[in-house]
C-alpha cells in the first residue's frame, strides 16, 4: 500500500471518529435536529455551548484541509 493511501485511510478514520463523537454530544442537545442522515445545529458554530464540539469541528476542518 502506498504511503499516500495509508495517510488517507488514517485521516478518514480520524474524521469518522471525530464525527461520531460530535453526534454523540449533539444527539442530546436541544439545538440540533436530524436532517437527511446527519445532525444540523440551529446555532452558529461559534455559539455552540460545547467547547469539545467546537474543538472537534476545528480538528475536522484542519484534517480536511491537510488531506486535500
Amino acid at each position: 500500500m502506498s504511503e499516500m493511501l495509508k495517510r488517507r485511510t488514517i485521516v478518514e478514520d480520524q474524521l469518522a471518529e471525530l464525527e461520531n463523537k460530535i453526534v454523540a454530544v449533539c444527539m442530546r442537545c436541544s439545538h440540533s435536529r436530524f436532517v437527511t442522515g446527519r445532525f444540523e445545529c440551529t446555532v452558529k458554530r461559534s455559539h455552540c455551548h460545547s467547547k469539545r464540539v467546537r474543538r472537534w469541528l476545528d480538528e475536522i476542518k484542519r484534517l480536511e484541509d491537510s488531506n486535500d
